[in-house]
């Protein structure tokens, strides 16, 4: 029979091939060569197959998610189709949200070993799929708002086709390059056609007797370790305990407000590894813990967080997307078995806490146990120690020399050291009595502040050229003022301890007298006079003289709206500025949102000398919440909150005239707006114009005037009808126009009159009446249809300057020429940054500001944050609105 060798025939160019070539090359040579072409070629050839494949794999996930969300958007046709179009946008965005499978198929497959990219890819399909809608967003801007929603879906089905021909046309090569990769025989080809082995099994062992009666032990080396499974599962519960400390990441999570759904998703989809047992654990222990501190709102908080990761948990594979698809859907029978859960195990929580604290007071006041202890509350600050100079020619430090040499050698080894901890080694040693002695040494003896009976003294203040307080990072500010010439030394370090107090900086703490603590340092506050800063917001110094303080108490008394100037003025003469979007912030509490328009919250744009808040208002349920365009992009909370507080700063500050300017997106009637109203405590505070009329409600009354009667609160709202049984809330557009909102050039601020579209040119308007109200701010767009308040120039937006296009003094005053008379308000973003008060200041025409709280931008505040990804679902809705 003759041999078939035609399968050799599918070898590839070996070394010793017969082959023939020209004389004048050396075969050797020509060998190698082919054979390093060959193998370049197949290589080349099983990356493309491995890149084809990959390929195969995205489009597979792509389009996976695209028939989804196709077929969410139409299972939710009907609703959007009925709706008006700010609430198809909301349609979309559940319809969308729907579709989230969470964080683990969320993310696209990591790219097979060899295959080199540029870096650009998205890393979640979520991406590739923002950037599709930036694409179809360009199209459906043609097209007219009640025909979006359908030619979304349309568009969405166009690129799936597309997707599919790809798809096709993929296989088609793939499966060429197979087959051509199929006809040689390669060492990649070589594999084990057979293989066996053969163990010898070892002989039976030898039966025992059946009458034997020795017992077989299942451990028998338990009696010589010596062990117990007692101290064994109580080692294993003790290293349980130790890893129950939530992770950093988790701790991060905590910090997201409960209702805000997405930005927890969002954190979640970024970092999965916090879906733990573990990590539920944790935040539990944290909740426990500040329960203890009686931090009820903190620790309800990181009770929901912890749930709902254990929830995510026991939903399956799917579980987040499943979770926050339930929790989102309004009326879901969920939402109540999870808000229960989460208020049962917060209640167990909060009263095994109360529990605890009263025992441990118990305990403390029946062994009476007590110690003097010297501690920094914040993290990061720190109590340095400088022993006084034995040569110094100061007389208070001489003095506190000779106080230092009288100490123990202990406590002076202690204080050389500069540890505090070795401070309070010494002291925890000691009696409580010789210990407060000792510490009393510290100051002198007219400084110190008694207490009652009921509990030992506590000391008033630390000799400052011992002690100081500062924080750890090298750039920290020294906080109070230092003792200055002629001013009484222990009332400028009394004071100088109150100011670190107030600012949370430091606090000398006696476990045994805290309730007495507080109560001096209140009466401390009540007794100093108070720093006056100058008409700069970002800049004040301290009235250190009896005459400074007298004045600047007087003026403080005198003044309306931070100036005595302004209190003879009419109320439609001042110009007022205001924080744009106030409630929502940019910071850790909203995860760094990009939708934030503030680093700071309401309250403290009052302290700086904000006039204006402004925000949005939507229906969640029934109630009315502040929504930063939809409740699902951000939530800041319930409007009666926010307004309980603006409620409480005005209580305090009885000489200041606030107004409000409310985005109606709810369209809620004003009997809804006048019980949160009532509920807050702001209806007795409101302004009530003498007449319903717009035209006489024109004749606006002075500061003093509006002071004196109590009506200090004016309220303008958006979307409502006047209404009778609350006069205090006035439709804006009857009052108000605007200049144009949606400016993203630095060329693009004017004074042109936007909304509403009834009013006459700003010269006209004015003289109808009209306040006047500038939008200072600017957007940047990230995609199409897509903006986001622009951080990276605020600084030049917010300028007081007029030297470039987009400076807020440039824009006030280009307003101020045009209409023969300043602008009435002013909204801008970010308002701790630039200095819009000075601004303010000058529009006004006033210098003698004060009451002011100095409010710069912080380390987080001056970074620039990246925008990052944004999702497809969120960018699907912004571009039907």
């Amino acid at each position: 029979m003759p041999v078939d060798y035609s399968k050799w025939d599918a070898l590839e160019l070996s070394d010793d091939s017969d082959i023939e070539v020209h004389p004048n090359v050396d075969k050797r040579s020509f060998i190698r060569a082919k054979q390093s072409q060959i193998h370049q070629e197949r290589q080349q050839r099983k990356l493309q197959i491995e890149a084809y494949r990959y390929e195969n794999v995205i489009h597979d996930g792509l389009l996976e998610r695209l028939s989804a969300m196709t077929a969410s958007l139409r299972r939710h046709a009907s609703e959007a189709r009925g709706s008006a179009d700010d609430a198809a946008a909301d349609v979309a965005l559940k319809a969308l949200l729907e579709t989230n499978p969470g964080p683990t198929a969320d993310a696209v497959p990591p790219r097979p070993e060899g295959l080199q990219g540029d870096g650009s890819a998205p890393a979640t399909y979520s991406q590739m799929l923002a950037g599709l809608i930036d694409e179809v967003a360009q199209r459906l801007g043609e097209k007219k708002e009640a025909e979006r929603y359908d030619a979304l879906i349309g568009e969405l089905e166009g690129h799936a086709k597309k997707i599919q021909r790809l798809q096709k046309e993929t296989a088609e090569k793939l499966d060429k390059l197979v087959k051509e990769e199929g006809k040689k025989i390669t060492s990649d080809d070589i594999h084990t056609g057979f293989d066996s082995s053969h163990v010898s099994k070892p002989a039976p062992a030898e039966k025992k007797d059946a009458a034997s009666t020795d017992v077989q032990l299942l451990n028998p080396n338990f009696a010589a370790s010596g062990g117990s499974p007692a101290a064994s599962s109580k080692g294993g519960a003790d290293g349980d305990e130790e890893d129950m400390e939530a992770s950093a990441a988790a701790k991060r999570f905590a910090l997201i407000p409960v209702k805000d759904y997405a930005a927890s998703l969002q954190y979640i989809s970024q970092n999965p590894q916090i879906l733990t047992e573990r990590e539920t654990d944790g935040l539990l222990v944290l909740a426990f813990d500040a329960a203890l501190e009686r931090k009820d709102d903190y620790s309800r908080q990181c009770v929901h967080q912890a749930l709902l990761l254990q929830y995510c948990r026991a939903l399956g594979k799917d579980g987040v997307g499943l979770f926050f698809r339930r929790i989102t859907t309004k009326g879901h029978q969920a939402q109540e078995v999870f808000y229960k859960d989460v208020q049962d195990t917060y209640m167990r929580i909060r009263n095994r806490s109360r529990e605890i604290l009263a025992e441990r007071a118990q305990g403390a006041a029946e062994e009476g146990v007590e110690q003097i202890q010297l501690h920094a509350v914040e993290p990061g600050t720190v109590i340095q120690i400088k022993v006084p100079a034995a040569d110094s020619q100061d007389g208070d430090e001489r003095k506190a020399r000779e106080i230092f040499e009288g100490f123990s050698p202990e406590m002076k080894k202690a204080l050389e050291s500069g540890d505090l901890d070795q401070v309070n080694k010494v002291l925890g040693g000691m009696k409580v009595d010789e210990a407060e002695e000792m510490v009393a040494l510290f100051g002198e003896p007219s400084s110190r502040v008694s207490a009652p009976s009921s509990s030992r003294p506590l000391l008033g203040r630390i000799h400052s050229s011992w002690f100081w307080y500062g924080a750890a990072s090298s750039d920290a500010d020294d906080i109070g003022p230092r003792p200055e010439v002629g001013v009484d030394t222990a009332d400028t370090l009394r004071r100088r301890l109150l100011l670190q107090m107030l600012a949370s900086s430091v606090v000398l703490l006696a476990s045994s007298v805290v309730q007495a603590a507080l109560a001096a340092a209140s009466s401390s506050e009540r007794a100093l006079p108070q720093e006056q800063p100058s008409s700069s917001s970002s800049s004040s110094s301290p009235a250190t003289s009896p005459d400074g303080v007298a004045a600047a108490t007087a003026a403080a008394a005198a003044a309306c709206n931070n100036s005595p100037t302004l209190c003879g003025r009419r109320y439609d003469a001042v110009t007022y500025m205001g924080a744009h979007d106030s409630a929502f912030l940019r910071d850790g509490s909203t995860h760094d949102s990009l939708s934030g328009n503030q680093f700071r919250n309401a309250t403290d744009a009052l302290d700086a000398g904000l006039r204006l808040l402004q925000t949005q208002v939507h229906r969640n349920g029934s109630a009315l919440d502040m929504c930063h365009s939809a409740c699902g992009l951000l939530d800041a909370g319930p409007l009666q909150a926010w307004l309980s507080s603006i409620g409480a700063w005005m209580a305090r500050h009885p000489r200041e005239v606030v107004t409000l300017v409310l985005v109606n997106a709810a369209k809620a009637p004003a009997a809804d707006y006048a019980s949160v109203f009532e509920a807050a405590g702001l209806a007795g505070m409101a302004y009530r114009p003498p007449s319903s009329d717009a035209a006489a409600a024109a004749a606006w009354p002075t500061l003093q005037a509006m002071i004196g009667s109590g009506g200090r609160l004016v309220t303008f709202v958006t979307n409502m009808e006047r209404a009778a049984s609350a006069p205090y809330l006035l439709p804006e557009f009857d009052h108000v126009f605007e200049t144009p909102y949606q400016v993203t050039s630095a060329d693009g601020f004017n004074c042109t009159v936007d909304r509403p579209a009834r009013a006459d040119p700003a010269p006209g308007a004015l003289a109808g009446g009209y306040l006047s109200l500038v939008n200072h701010f600017k957007y940047s767009r990230v995609m199409a249809g897509v903006d986001v308040p622009d951080l990276a120039s605020v600084d030049e937006v917010n300028s007081p300057a007029a030297a470039a296009p987009g400076n807020l003094g440039r824009h006030l005053q280009q307003c101020r020429s045009e209409w023969a008379k300043a602008p009435n308000f002013v909204l801008v973003d970010f308002w701790t940054r630039g200095d819009p008060v000075a601004a303010l200041d000058a529009m006004n025409g006033i210098s003698d500001a004060t009451g002011r709280s100095a409010v710069g931008g912080g380390v987080a505040e001056r970074r620039r944050l990246g925008h990052g990804s944004l999702v497809a679902f969120v960018s699907a809705a912004l571009v039907l609105v």
